[in-house]
């Protein structure tokens, strides 16, 4: 038996890249759904990255999505399980298609645990949960042992600073899931969501990570799902690697005003070699906003025009600091003719050196 199963799809987090993520790692999924069946296929929740209004094109396209993956499954023979998100998240979209493929005959959608005997094996189906207490959650969660756990939601020693507290007033919050529940009550794995990483704790429990990458924390992050194959209860795990989801990079440009023309063109030129028009980029530039500095920087805009680009300066001003000090000091003293400081000012503005007689000329004919 194989199981395939997806996590954290976040259908859509913005209209500008719904179609490219439509084309590519949608359709590799549905593709591969149609030539590559399982026995299968989980959404481990997190469908959708907010709740849209229903004439949100963002909307009618993830209702679009998943009737193609529900038809596939019904003509394949495929079984299809979702489990609700993060409620900021999935809202009332597992709840809504729950009831708009209440009909079918291998689909089903959960919006609280749930226990199912597929092929011999007992299937937990755990949606994130919110519950006042722990004990509460317990009772609630593991009333009995299951073969398999498909989850969504922080699991305890994952990240940190995530740790579970009682409410105090008692009002139900997210639960963070204790591992060694996890473990004690589940013969083979556990395997979910809510974590943007593949994260294995002791073979056991599997964050499975999200399709595709959503920000600058995704950088050297690389997407997929998993696969697990089961016989009797011999069971194996691979994960798929998304190496079409677009790639965020963080790019460091030290000491720009220090680089010449012509190697901040090869600077920027080698850089690019390694993205693609759909990867977003983050440099990072140190150096002084002197006129060098300055002309560097725009032509690093200049170059990446076509690239989503982000651009976080950390020059400092010390040298055009000290020449306004300096420009102010010159200006304003009294010593200094209205001649002299015309030649100043030309020549720093335009480049130009004025002689005191074309200088003269041009008041004189101004004040005629």
């Amino acid at each position: 038996m194989r199981i395939r199963a997806y996590a954290d799809l976040h259908l859509f987090k913005d209209k500008e890249t719904m179609n490219r993520y439509i084309s590519e790692e949608l359709n590799d999924l549905i593709m591969k759904l149609m030539n590559d069946p399982p026995d299968m296929l989980i959404f481990a929740g997190d469908l959708t990255h907010t709740s849209y209004q229903s004439d949100d094109i963002r909307f009618l396209e993830t209702i679009k999505f998943i009737t193609k993956v529900v038809t596939i499954c019904e003509t394949n023979k495929i079984y299809f399980r979702m489990i609700q998100g993060t409620a900021s998240h999935d809202g009332k979209i597992v709840e809504m298609l729950k009831t708009l493929f209440i009909d079918s005959k291998y689909c089903r959608f959960f919006t609280s645990v749930a226990y199912e005997d597929f092929n011999g094996y007992i299937i937990r189906y755990l949606p994130e949960s919110y519950f006042g207490t722990y004990s509460e959650f317990q009772s609630y969660a593991f009333d009995k042992p299951a073969d398999m756990t498909f989850f969504h939601g922080s699991v305890d020693g994952v990240i940190p600073y995530v740790k579970q507290k009682d409410s105090i007033t008692n009002l139900p919050k997210s639960i963070v899931i204790q591992q060694k529940d996890l473990i004690n009550n589940t013969r083979l794995f556990s395997a979910g969501g809510h974590i943007h990483q593949h994260i294995n704790l002791q073979d056991k429990i599997f964050y499975i990570n999200s399709l595709t990458t959503m920000s600058f924390s995704d950088i050297d992050n690389i997407k997929g799902y998993m696969e697990f194959t089961l016989d009797k209860y011999d069971w194996d795990w691979i994960y798929v690697p998304n190496y079409n989801a677009p790639k965020y990079l963080d790019f460091i440009i030290e000491n720009i005003h220090m680089k010449p023309l012509e190697e901040m063109k090869s600077i920027l030129s080698n850089l690019l070699l390694k993205v693609s028009s759909k990867d977003y980029i983050r440099f990072t530039i140190t150096g002084e906003r002197n006129s060098t500095g300055l002309a560097n920087l725009s032509l690093l805009k200049t170059y990446v025009k076509k690239y989503n680009i982000k651009i976080k300066t950390e020059m400092n001003d010390t040298e055009l600091e000290e020449k306004l000090t300096d420009d102010i000091n010159y200006y304003t003293d009294k010593s200094v003719s209205n001649i002299d400081k015309i030649k100043r000012l030309a020549s720093d503005l335009y480049g130009v050196d004025l002689e005191d007689e074309e200088i003269e000329r041009m008041i004189f004919n101004d004040n005629k």
